[in-house]
C-alpha cells in the first residue's frame, strides 16, 4: 500500500472484526496486521475464556495448529544455508533408516517432497491423533503406511511428512525441533510467549480455551496434544509474536539488525513447487500452489503467501502479500471457522483500497454446500444398506486385539449388547450397518463414520477386520491376535 495512510484505511474495522465474530459465533480472536515492517494494530476480540468472562488481548496464546508447519521449513532452510542440509538430496542421507511404504519415494524423497505433499502418501491422520508413540518410533510406521498415489504424481496434504522433516531436521542439527526452532528463530525474534505443546500452553497466565460450534451453540473442547506431530502443528504463540514472525518474511528473513535465514533460502521456502485445485473456486482466488510450508495464492491480483492452521477448538490463519507489505495473522478459540479468512480478506480490502466483496455471505453458501452433501451422503449410505440382517456371530465373538504394521493395535470390546473399538486410547461405538459390517463412528468434533467388516476363517471364528479409515484406499486389515 502506498498511496493510503493506514489510519485512514482500518476507519471502522473493530467495528468489522466485532461483528464478523458475533455473525459466525466466534467466542475470541487476535488479529495482527503489519505494513512495511512495522506492527499497526495488534488487539484481542471477544473471550478466552466464556464461563470466567476473561477478555483476549495481544497477549492471548492461541494454538496456531498448521500455521506451525512455515517455523519447520525456515528452520530447515537456516540448515541449508549454513551447508548442512540440500532441499533436493533424498532423506535417507541424512536419516538412513528412512523408510516407505513406496520403494521408489524411499530412495528419491527429498525433503523438498516432504515439505510439499507430493510422496504419494494420503494423510492417514488416525495414526498420529492421540497416539501414544513418540516422535522416532511413529517415524517408523511411516514404511507401513500404503500409498494412494504414486511419488511426486499429486499433491496430498499431509501432516506426517512434516513430522518426518522435523525428525531430519533433529538428525541433521543434533538437537530436538523444539529446541532448535526456540533457539534459531523464537529467541532471536523475542517471541517470548510460543510453547509447543498443550500443557506449557495452559502454564501461562494468559490463553485462550477452545470451543466448538455445535448447533449454533458454543461447547467447550480440549486442546488436544500434538507433540509427536509437533513439525506439523503443536505450535501457540500470541498475536504480538506472530506479527514479529510475519515481518520476518515481509523483511527478507530478518527483523532490525537480527539475521535469521538468508533471503535466497527464504525466496525458496515462498516458491510453489506444487499446483492443487480448490473448490469452490472465485474469480479474486487463483488455483494455488503449495511452497515449502506456505499455500501461494494471489489475492485479487495481488501475490499473496498465506496457511491455516485449525486443530480442535482453535482457527488461525497467517498471510502475507509480499510485494505490498502487508502481513496479516487471525487467531480464534472456535474449531473450523471461515472467520480468519474472512478478516484478512477484510483487511487486505482496506489496505490496497479494494472495494468489499461479499465473503461472509460466499462462506454461507460454502457452508450450505457441504451440509447439502453430507446430508445426501447419508442418505446414500442409509440407502446401501441391506435390511433385516444380523452379525453372523454372537457379538462377544469379535471382541479381541486387531494389530496393523501402520496403524497398530485396534481393540474390540463387547459392553452392554454393544461393540466398542479403541484406537490410541480414543473408544468409539460400532454400530451394526449389515451381515458383519459394522459402522466406526466418531461424533466429537469432527464427526464421520467408517466401515468396518470383520472376517472370518476356519470353523468360522473372527480372524480380521478390514477398516476403510482412508479416503482413497482400500480398506486396512488388521489381523487378530491368537
Amino acid at each position: 500500500m502506498k498511496n493510503r495512510q493506514p489510519i485512514r484505511a482500518l476507519r471502522g474495522f473493530d467495528d468489522f472484526a466485532a461483528r464478523t465474530m458475533r455473525a459466525w459465533n466466534v467466542p475470541g480472536m487476535a488479529v495482527g496486521i503489519v505494513l512495511n515492517g512495522r506492527t499497526i494494530h495488534a488487539r484481542g476480540y471477544g473471550l478466552r475464556d466464556v464461563k470466567h468472562r476473561l477478555p483476549v488481548t495481544e497477549q492471548t496464546t492461541f494454538a496456531i495448529g498448521s500455521c506451525t508447519k512455515a517455523f519447520t521449513s525456515t528452520a530447515l532452510g537456516i540448515l541449508v544455508d549454513e551447508g548442512k542440509l540440500g532441499w533436493d538430496i533424498p532423506v535417507r542421507d541424512y536419516v538412513p533408516h528412512f523408510r516407505l511404504h513406496d520403494p521408489v519415494a524411499t530412495k528419491l524423497a527429498t525433503c523438498r517432497d516432504l515439505l510439499t505433499h507430493r510422496t504419494g502418501l494420503p494423510r492417514h491422520d488416525m495414526v498420529w491423533v492421540n497416539t501414544p508413540l513418540d516422535r522416532s518410533r511413529l517415524f517408523r510406521r511411516l514404511r507401513s503406511l500404503p500409498f494412494s498415489r504414486s511419488f511426486r504424481e499429486a499433491y496430498q496434504y499431509n501432516n506426517l511428512m512434516y513430522m518426518a522433516a522435523g525428525v531430519v531436521l533433529e538428525h541433521v542439527a543434533g538437537h530436538p525441533w523444539e529446541a532448535f526452532i526456540e533457539d534459531r528463530i523464537l529467541r532471536p525474534l523475542g517471541m517470548t510467549s510460543a510453547t509447543f505443546s498443550n500443557v506449557d500452553m495452559a502454564r501461562q497466565p494468559d490463553f485462550a480455551l477452545g470451543y466448538d460450534r455445535s448447533a449454533r451453540r458454543l461447547v467447550r473442547v480440549p486442546h488436544e496434544p500434538m507433540m509427536p506431530v509437533g513439525p506439523a502443528g503443536s505450535m501457540n504463540v500470541n498475536i504480538s509474536d506472530m506479527c514479529r514472525w510475519v515481518t520476518l518474511h515481509l523483511a527478507a528473513g530478518k527483523v532490525g539488525r537480527t539475521k535469521i535465514v538468508s533471503p535466497s533460502v527464504l525466496r525458496e521456502t515462498h516458491t510453489a513447487c506444487v499446483a492443487f485445485r480448490e473448490e469452490p473456486s472465485y474469480p479474486e482466488l487463483l488455483d494455488p500452489g503449495y511452497a515449502l510450508g506456505w499455500t501461494v495464492q494471489p489475492y485479487r491480483g495481488h501475490r499473496r503467501l498465506t496457511h491455516g492452521g485449525c486443530v480442535d477448538g482453535f482457527n488461525a490463519c497467517t498471510a502475507f502479500l509480499p510485494h505490498d507489505g502487508i502481513g496479516v495473522v487471525v487467531l480464534t478459540n472456535v474449531t473450523s471457522s471461515p472467520l480468519p479468512r474472512l478478516i484478512a480478506y477484510g483487511v487486505y480490502d482496506r489496505l490496497l483500497g479494494l472495494d468489499p466483496l461479499a465473503w461472509s455471505a460466499r462462506c454461507r453458501r460454502e457452508e450450505q454446500a457441504a451440509k447439502t452433501k453430507a446430508r445426501k451422503e447419508a442418505a446414500q449410505n442409509r440407502a446401501a444398506r441391506k435390511r433385516g440382517t444380523r452379525p453372523s456371530r454372537p457379538l462377544a465373538a469379535y471382541a479381541g486385539d486387531y494389530d496393523h504394521p501402520g496403524y497398530g493395535r485396534l481393540t474390540v470390546t463387547c459392553r452392554d449388547r454393544r461393540l466398542y473399538a479403541t484406537y490410541n486410547d480414543a473408544e468409539r461405538p460400532l454400530e451394526h450397518y449389515h451381515d458383519d459390517v459394522f459402522e466406526l463412528v466418531s461424533r466429537g468434533t469432527w464427526p464421520w463414520r467408517r466401515k468396518v467388516t470383520f472376517q472370518l476363517g476356519p470353523r468360522r471364528r473372527v480372524i480380521a477386520l478390514a477398516a476403510a479409515l482412508q479416503d482413497g484406499l482400500a480398506p486396512l486389515t488388521f489381523r487378530r491376535r491368537p
